[in-house]
């Protein structure tokens, strides 16, 4: 009869040690879940913020210049202009039809 109830709770060890097994992996799992979309969060805010930025720069006067006069005829530019221009033209094409940097 020693024997059997030390199968009994043997068994029994082997089941709360899978629930608290199971248990564990739910957790992790909602663990992950919530760190995925912390990180999606801050991805945006950070692409924003980019964005941002971006718009600022291209804003200021002596830049706004050279992408209007980038725009109109390209052949006119300087080569330093046409570096800065096709630089540009390139961050906006990857960041707003790419969505990336």
């Amino acid at each position: 009869m020693s024997l059997d109830l030390a199968v009994f709770w043997g068994n029994l060890a082997a089941i709360f040690g899978a629930i608290s097994i199971f248990t564990t992996l739910i957790f992790v799992v909602i663990e992950l879940r919530k760190n995925f979309e912390q990180f999606r969060l801050i991805r945006e805010i950070h692409l924003h913020d980019v964005q941002n930025q971006y718009y600022l720069f291209w804003s200021q006067p002596k830049n706004a210049e050279l992408v209007l006069k980038g725009s109109k005829n390209f052949n006119e530019l300087t080569d330093e202009e046409k570096f800065s221009f096709e630089n540009y033209v390139e961050f906006r094409i990857r960041f707003f039809h790419l969505g990336s940097i």
